[in-house]
């Protein structure tokens, strides 16, 4: 009697469509865009390539296009990067391409900087950046290029987490330190002191090492994810739309 039901037909036929969505939002290939205007831009392509990802180097306000779901601002001279965005104009149409939704952006060193709401140690005259992230950062805080190092960090988001191994190699470069965060956001790794160096707020993520020197692509497949998770979630909802409406 139960299958005479329209009502139940429809929700057994949205559920099944669900389930094939998802793996359909899973499998498909995502746009990335990596600010190729300084710094580690090329090793960030390359992972991405790696996973099998379309990605594109963004040089001009021309080539951030509608279509670019997720763009890395890579680490470098967070100054001159910051310099050449607001002379060419790139901060307003950054904020503009973040506001359209189901966009994320990624930030590394320098890119964390840029992303960060408030800013401690900042160049005399103050720094122009992006914002959005809360946080509050501290520039060059790991030591000048000749302290550059690497360390163990650990990871503490469960994603990032692959067959138990919590630990990941943490490239510092004159790294900016995360001094404070608010409640919103999320933390992906730490030092061993117990010092943040990644998280993520909604669509943004920022880490204060170099997860592209490293052979290790989970900070990427990470980010990439965050994409996809909000590719079904969209779909699921367009699905919902169609059942409350039938």
């Amino acid at each position: 009697m139960l299958w005479n039901c329209p009502y139940l037909l429809m929700y057994l036929l949205v559920q099944r469509t669900r389930k094939s969505s998802f793996s359909v939002a899973k499998s498909r290939m995502v746009k990335i865009g990596v600010l190729a205007v300084q710094g580690s831009f090329s090793e960030h392509i390359h992972a991405f390539k790696l996973l099998k990802e379309e990605v594109y180097e963004i040089k001009t306000l021309q080539d951030l296009t509608d279509d670019i779901q997720g763009l890395v601002i890579p680490g470098g001279e967070s100054t001159t990067m910051a310099h050449f965005l607001a002379k060419n104009d790139f901060l307003e149409r950054l904020q503009k391409w973040l506001k359209q939704g189901s966009r994320f952006m990624w930030g590394t060193c320098a890119g964390l900087i840029l992303l960060a709401d408030v800013l401690e140690n900042e160049k005399v005259g103050g720094q122009v950046h992006l914002g959005g992230l809360s946080i509050t950062a501290q520039r060059n805080s790991y030591g000048r290029q000749a302290q550059s190092c690497e360390q163990t960090v650990l990871l503490k988001n469960t994603r990032l987490i692959q067959d138990d191994k919590q630990e990941f190699p943490g490239v510092f470069i004159r790294a900016p330190k995360i001094i404070e965060i608010k409640p919103n956001v999320h933390v992906l790794a730490v030092t061993q002191n117990q010092e943040v160096v990644g998280v993520w707020q909604d669509n943004l993520m920022a880490t204060s090492f170099h997860p592209e020197l490293t052979q290790d692509c989970r900070f990427h497949q990470f980010f990439v994810n965050l994409i996809k998770d909000e590719l079904f979630v969209r779909v699921t909802n367009d699905l919902n739309d169609c059942f409350c409406v039938m």
